[in-house]
């Protein structure tokens, strides 16, 4: 995806430290870019997007949260189920919003 072709981005994870069901807020603007770890940060994806192709978008991350995260075990539990519907339902009503011209926050 070249985050320079969109006006908004969110980045979606689950996480053991989001309030339940979820939590949608802005990408902090202090992003930095770090090459000591195998994983990416969404601050590192965007502070790369932003300065070798100038993307402008805003960024938002929706944090589901989880309880159990076992790299033995694909399953997902009732309560994360819900916190997961949750958000997919936040996302959809603010989508649907914004491509009818509604306010959204």
């Amino acid at each position: 995806m070249d985050m320079s072709d969109y006006g908004q981005v969110v980045y979606v994870d689950a996480s053991l430290d989001a309030p339940p069901p979820f939590e949608f807020a802005p990408l902090p603007n202090d992003a930095v870019m770090r090459l000591d770890t195998h994983s990416v940060s969404p601050g590192a994806l965007t502070y790369l997007a932003r300065t070798l192709f100038g993307a402008t978008a805003s960024v938002f991350v929706l944090a589901i949260r989880g309880y159990r995260f076992d790299p033995f075990i694909e399953t997902i539990s009732e309560q994360a189920q819900g916190n997961l519907r949750e958000a997919i339902s936040f996302f959809a009503n603010r989508y649907q919003d914004q491509t009818s011209g509604g306010r959204t926050s």
